[in-house]
């Protein structure tokens, strides 16, 4: 099944990221913060909504993970809080995948 964008993306997204780390008790902390696309019209714009969430999602894991350190993830998310992506972030992927199976 091919998937043709109505609009160009031409737009990026990136996904800023800080590991910063205590001097006095060298504790790390990652902060990342994103702006998500604003795509709310078809359900093809959802779901690229949602992928884009879900891989910001992995890259901040990854980025704290790799790091050894605790997270905050922040930024202007574009979401609704009854949305896939919502869920996405709150509930974790198998949780949102079942109360959003259209989307995801």
């Amino acid at each position: 099944l091919a998937w043709k964008a109505q609009k160009p993306f031409k737009q990026h997204n990136p996904l800023l990221s800080v590991t910063l780390q205590s001097k006095e008790n060298n504790q790390k902390m990652t902060f990342a913060t994103c702006h998500m696309p604003v795509l709310f019209g078809s359900p093809e714009e959802l779901r690229a909504q949602a992928i884009h969430m879900n891989l910001v999602l992995l890259a901040h894991q990854q980025l704290a993970i790799l790091s050894g350190s605790r997270s905050v993830l922040m930024g202007d998310f574009n979401l609704m809080p009854n949305s896939a992506q919502y869920a996405l972030a709150a509930d974790g992927y198998e949780l949102a995948a079942k109360s959003h199976p259209d989307t995801l």
